[in-house]
C-alpha cells in the first residue's frame, strides 16, 4: 500500500469513528419501551399484523425443505403445547366453580341448619 492511501485511510477511520460517537445510540427494541410509542389495544390495526404475516411467509418460503420441516413441526408442538395450557386453565376454572358450588350447598345444608335462629 502506498503511504497516500494508507493516510486516507487513517483519516476516513477517524471521520466515521466521530460520526459514531456523536450520533445516539438506538436500540431496536427502544420504540417499545418509551411510553409515548405504546398504543393502547383499541388503536392496533390488522394491517401490520397482516405485514408480519407476510414477511413470515417469505421468511418461510425462503426456507430449505428440511428447515420448512422443522419449523413446522416446532410450530405444531408450541400450537399443541399453548392448547393444552389453555385446556388447563378452563379445566382448573371449571372445577373452582364446582367446588364454590358444593361449599355453598354444604354450608346452606350442614351449618345454617344449625344455627339458632332469633
Amino acid at each position: 500500500m502506498n503511504p497516500q492511501s494508507e493516510e486516507e485511510l487513517q483519516r476516513r477511520l477517524k471521520e466515521l469513528e466521530k460520526e459514531v460517537q456523536s450520533k445516539e445510540v438506538r436500540s431496536p427494541f427502544q420504540g417499545f419501551i418509551e411510553s409515548e410509542s405504546i398504543k393502547p389495544l383499541r388503536e392496533l390495526n390488522f394491517t401490520s399484523i397482516k405485514l408480519q404475516l407476510e414477511r413470515f411467509m417469505v421468511w418461510y418460503k425462503n426456507l430449505s425443505d428440511k428447515k420448512r420441516l422443522i419449523v413446522l413441526v416446532g410450530g405444531g408442538i408450541f400450537a399443541l403445547g399453548l392448547l393444552q395450557a389453555l385446556l388447563k386453565l378452563v379445566t382448573g376454572i371449571i372445577s373452582l366453580a364446582i367446588l364454590a358450588v358444593l361449599l355453598y350447598v354444604g354450608y346452606k345444608f350442614f351449618v345454617s341448619k344449625k344455627l339458632p335462629r332469633q
